[in-house]
């Protein structure tokens, strides 16, 4: 989702019922929602996939990004979904106003030196060839990956 268009509306087919929501934050936000248009409308809110209705009133909710700590308190099932970038839901003036996170600085690849350092490593340990798997699962970027398997090419007899 791009925050270009933040605002988006969710219709229950049951009731008829709206909600507009905004979002806040750039993240993942699902496609059914519990309705909220209604008091006791126990049906699914299905998202308009961020082209509300023209005449679609302000929104009153808003999906944002909790911290950490917000999202393991509400529960394994939502701390998974912020896990992988998913968004919370709640009223508009409810909690306080979101903080910019720290930019994090970005991964420098690896030369080809540092790679053949560490293949040298697992190879002199007797785990290059088996430990290839959780190489590749722990801490090998995707290029880090093709540097090894370029470099193995060279080491066959």
């Amino acid at each position: 989702m791009s925050l270009a268009q933040p605002i988006n509306a969710y219709i229950c087919p049951k009731c008829g019922v709206g909600v507009v929501t905004i979002d806040r934050d750039e993240g993942v936000t699902p496609a059914l929602i519990r309705c909220r248009g209604t008091p006791g409308c126990d049906g699914m809110a299905r998202s308009c996939w961020y082209r509300p209705p023209k005449d679609a009133p302000a929104p009153v909710l808003e999906w944002y990004r909790p911290t950490e700590k917000e999202a393991k308190r509400k529960g394994s099932g939502l701390y998974q979904h912020f896990l992988q970038g998913g968004l919370f839901l709640r009223v508009i003036g409810d909690g306080p106003p979101p903080q910019p996170e720290p930019e994090a600085e970005p991964k420098k690849p690896l030369s080809a030196k540092t790679l053949r350092k560490r293949f040298e490593m697992l190879k002199a340990a007797g785990t290059a060839e088996v430990g290839t798997a959780r190489w590749n699962r722990t801490w090998a970027t995707r290029a880090e990956r093709r540097a090894r398997a370029r470099l193995a090419r060279y080491e066959r007899p």
